[in-house]
């Protein structure tokens, strides 16, 4: 039998089975006996899945001799039964490695595509994701109209999705800036966000790497982008990937009344 063949409830079951012949249950309740065992086939079913994860890279790699560490751990990072399915059907019906990763890179890796005008309506939910995340849903005003008009009419600024499987689960939103030290221009990102279930995914490194690309494409001097300062998490990642905090800098903002007061100042 296939191990694709097996059912969650079948493994479920199963290790339901496994988990009350193992546990002493003298001197426990019968709550604690259920809770227990129900804890036992959950991990039973995951594991059983990771085990599948596990031969399937193995086997990977020895067909193929080398595979790159970011699809070994993609694969290993998955219980997902009908996405290992596809990989075993991949892994037979590829003889080289580079037709396998073709294969099963957008199942299971991060893909990076530019947005277009018909992906307005994706946009909005990804920068109040973003709003939530940092406390400030009621600063968020923003419109679809409003975004096709400065995104795809006015072209003001540019949106890249991530995708996995698929489907798009984060987004970043960029436009170009300019350094008189440097006398080039520069990449600017306003807004970086990917839902939270693809985090830990290298969907947040997928982004940032596009946009270094687009950077080194456009021969810009810089890549910038602000993040809040109790956003430790954020700040330890963007560390990770070679990026330094300007702590010496402060940033200064007119908005509202402010801008015109100080353009009809006397």
């Amino acid at each position: 039998m296939s191990p694709f063949d097996r059912t969650k409830e079948e493994l479920y079951a199963e290790g339901l089975k496994l988990a009350r012949a193992e546990i002493k249950a003298e001197g426990k309740s019968k709550e604690y006996v259920e809770a227990y065992v129900k804890s036992f086939a959950k991990s039973y079913v995951i594991g059983f899945w990771k085990g599948v994860a596990k031969a399937l890279s193995d086997a990977a790699s020895i067909r193929y001799k080398q595979i790159s560490k970011s699809l070994v751990k993609a694969i290993l990072s998955t219980d997902d039964k009908t996405l290992l399915s596809k990989i075993s059907d991949a892994l037979d019906a590829n003889e080289s490695f580079a037709d396998f990763e073709k294969a099963v890179a957008p199942l299971i890796l991060p893909q990076i595509r530019p947005a277009t005008e018909e992906d307005v309506d994706k946009i909005p939910g990804f920068i109040k994701g973003i709003a939530e995340y940092e406390k400030m849903t009621d600063e968020v005003v923003v419109t679809e109209d409003m975004l096709r008009d400065w995104l795809f009419v006015k072209g003001i600024a540019e949106v890249i999705f991530v995708l996995m499987n698929g489907k798009e689960v984060g987004f970043a939103l960029f436009f170009p800036n300019y350094s008189t030290f440097l006398g080039r221009g520069g990449l600017y990102l306003e807004d970086l966000f990917v839902l939270p279930d693809f985090r830990g995914k290298g969907c947040g490194k997928a982004l940032l790497k596009r946009l270094a690309q687009i950077a080194v494409e456009r021969n810009y001097g810089r890549v910038e982008w602000r993040c809040l300062k109790w956003n430790r998490p954020s700040i330890d990642f963007y560390r990770s990937l070679g990026a330094i905090e300007l702590k010496e800098w402060t940033t200064f903002r007119l908005c509202g009344d402010a801008i015109p007061n100080l353009a009809n100042r006397d």
